[in-house]
């Protein structure tokens, strides 16, 4: 500074632009580090903020409640087995529904009547009520044959239109085969004649029944193999052949079945013959929902893999088994539809295991037969 102003005026200018650039190389190093110091500290805030917004309190997992797995398929406790597929003892007592008369239909849709219709299920549906034995150690089936009814009398009346439906002529109450449903039965115990069948599953509807018995009457496996008869499988109800018949009846005409297990009225909806027919024909309708049957196609699949036998065979309807077998493609539902006694071989995937077969899959989809 001396030596500056010994220099005189030049000198002195010079000394405060020496000392005007150090202020400024030292204003930039400050700022620098102030910077630096936000940018951590930024950078710690927002860490600390995500630390917070994902953390789990420890007592979180706690409260999470544990899946309740009687709900997913709630079955009854009766186990029948192999040794115990016999007839019950009939109870002379047990009600029996009466026959429904050609008249129900036309009886309900008369809005002059005094007598509310049952426009809904007075109770929640029994059809998920089923004999089960569960294996130590539950594993997947090696083989599941599903088998069709053979053709019934309501399919017959059926392919008349669907117009026929809710008039006289279509209510047929758990409709039976006809004589080439017999016949078609039959063909189908040809196709299973190499099977060593250990378990027999039926619906309880009577067209099932009998297909399964002339099916494998004179099979090598009748004598051995288990018998269940499952209301689950029962077919969607949307018409008067879906309706069933009761235990005791079932019982009398079947007697190498059980059906002890079953409800009186075992069909969805809960209600008699003759008030669910009653709810049909009325205005509003009555019918299952495909959220409903598909409710129990995972319960059914959920009772298979329980099921400790290799080899099961399923008798049961074409829209059970089209949504059993299905899936979602592309946001459209792809199912099997099976002819009357035709036998399919089920394979239980995840969504992304399907490979879709356009000679078998693809060609049947949306394609009902009646």
């Amino acid at each position: 500074f001396f030596f500056g102003m010994s220099r005189g005026p030049k000198g002195v200018v010079a000394i405060i632009s020496a000392v005007s650039a150090l202020a400024i190389l030292w204003g930039l190093k400050t700022r620098s580090y102030a910077v630096k110091a936000v940018k951590a500290k930024g950078a710690k805030d927002e860490a600390s903020a995500n630390a917070e917004a994902v953390a789990v309190p420890e007592d979180a997992m706690e409260a999470v409640p544990e899946p309740d797995v009687s709900t997913a398929l709630p079955l009854s406790d009766s186990v029948p087995s192999a040794e115990d597929t016999r007839a019950s003892v009939l109870v002379e007592d047990t009600p029996v529904d009466p026959p429904v008369s050609e008249s129900a239909c036309s009886s309900a849709q008369d809005p002059g009547g005094k007598e509310p219709l049952p426009t809904e299920p007075a109770t929640e549906p029994a059809t998920l009520d089923s004999p089960v034995r569960e294996p130590s150690t539950p594993s997947r089936p090696s083989t599941v044959l599903l088998v069709r009814h053979g053709e019934s009398t309501w399919n017959v009346v059926r392919r008349q239109g669907e117009e026929v439906r809710f008039t006289p002529e279509g209510i047929i109450p758990d409709s039976p085969l006809t004589e080439l449903g017999v016949q078609q039965s039959k063909e189908a115990g040809l196709n299973l004649a190499d099977s060593d069948i250990s378990l027999i599953v039926s619906s309880p509807l009577t067209r099932c029944l009998q297909t399964a018995e002339n099916a494998l009457k004179d099979h090598p496996s009748w004598s051995t193999a288990r018998r269940v008869v499952l209301a689950n499988i029962a077919e969607m109800m949307t018409d008067s052949c879906d309706v069933g018949s009761s235990p005791a009846k079932l019982q009398e005409e079947f007697p190498e079945w059980d059906f002890s297990h079953l409800p009186e009225h075992w069909w969805w909806g809960g209600l008699s013959a003759e008030d669910t027919i009653k709810a049909m024909c009325s205005p509003q309708g009555m019918e299952e929902t495909e959220e409903d049957v598909m409710k129990r196609v995972e319960a059914m699949k959920q009772w298979l893999h329980a099921q400790p036998e290799r080899t099961i065979v399923v008798f049961g309807h074409s829209e059970f088994f089209y949504f059993m077998s299905g899936y979602h493609y592309e946001g459209e539902f792809m199912g099997h539809w099976m002819e009357n006694g035709e036998v399919y071989q089920f394979k239980d995937r995840d969504e992304d295991e399907y490979v879709l077969d356009f000679e078998s899959d693809f060609a049947s989809f949306d394609k009902r037969p009646f």
